[in-house]
């Protein structure tokens, strides 16, 4: 592995040649490593939750891009996800993310995010979600943070389109979202590490509607969840994306950066509305 700066663009570039290797569902003779009975198939675990009927595990990457790149898996069944569980069960795989998290403190920057379906990237649909830290803070992060410090905090004052789930949660929609139908998820209160949270049962209920939203209202199979936390040493706001893909980025998106986005913000917000209330 390693990361280069494009001298054109300023854009870091991660190269991690083994990524080829990995497995792709679909792919002949596959069988997937993260289902029961395949342990022997990842690496050595590093957690996990329940005994020899695990219901959470955690190794590192077999193919990582970084020094540190780890897999969790979130369920036993390769055909259920976040809108399949129940509370209880999504409560623990928060308490997994936010213990990976702040087992990496120290490090520069460390996120968690979830690919599922292959338009969002994953190549294994078995329900899993992946933490990366790294020893430099990405571009993203690092202007966010500088948008998110206390007493100035846009997510504090958060003025687009946002609903409030019980007392201590937000769902909003940006008012320019970069992606088509993308929503955000985060605390009233002003917390720097989403490990610092405490209404877990809350988030969970949250998140189990955040999908089935995606999936039962806009009809969207495939999406990436990432869970932003601060940076080492910057203040900062903690929120999830969820952003529901159908593959719409082009050549114009990538040769320019610009990106196009078909749905009104305010139209994503109405049947959020809708189906929350």
């Amino acid at each position: 592995m390693e990361d280069r700066k494009d001298p054109f663009r300023g854009i870091r570039v991660i190269f991690a040649p083994e990524r080829v290797k990995r497995p792709h569902e679909g792919d002949k003779d596959f069988i997937c490593p993260f289902c029961p009975g395949n342990e022997n198939l990842t690496p050595p675990e590093v957690l996990r939750v329940g005994d020899e009927n695990w219901r959470v595990r955690v190794f590192p990457n077999k193919y990582p891009f970084a020094e540190i790149h780890e897999v969790i898996v979130e369920s036993p069944d390769h055909f259920s996800d976040i809108d399949e569980f129940s509370v209880e069960h999504m409560g623990e795989i928060i308490r997994v993310w936010m213990d990976r998290m702040r087992f990496y403190g120290e490090r520069e920057y460390t996120i968690v995010f979830r690919n599922y379906g292959k338009i969002s990237g994953a190549s294994i649909l078995h329900p899993h979600s992946q933490l990366v830290s790294l020893n430099f803070v990405p571009d993203i992060p690092r202007r966010e943070a500088e948008v998110l410090r206390f007493g100035n905090c846009r997510l504090c004052n958060f003025e687009e389109n946002f609903l409030h789930v019980g007392e201590d949660i937000i769902i909003g929609v940006p008012k320019v979202p970069s992606h088509p139908r993308e929503f955000w998820i985060f605390p009233r209160e002003h917390i720097r590490n989403f490990y610092e949270f405490e209404r877990i049962g809350d988030l969970a209920e949250t998140l189990i509607k955040a999908v089935r939203f995606v999936k039962e209202i806009l009809g969207i199979g495939d999406y990436n969840l990432i869970i932003h936390s601060a940076p080492r040493d910057l203040d900062y706001h903690w929120h999830i994306e969820v952003i529901p893909r159908r593959g719409y980025l082009a050549g114009f998106e990538f040769g320019t950066g610009v990106f196009i986005n078909h749905h009104p913000p305010e139209r994503v917000f109405e049947k959020l509305k809708g189906y929350l209330s």
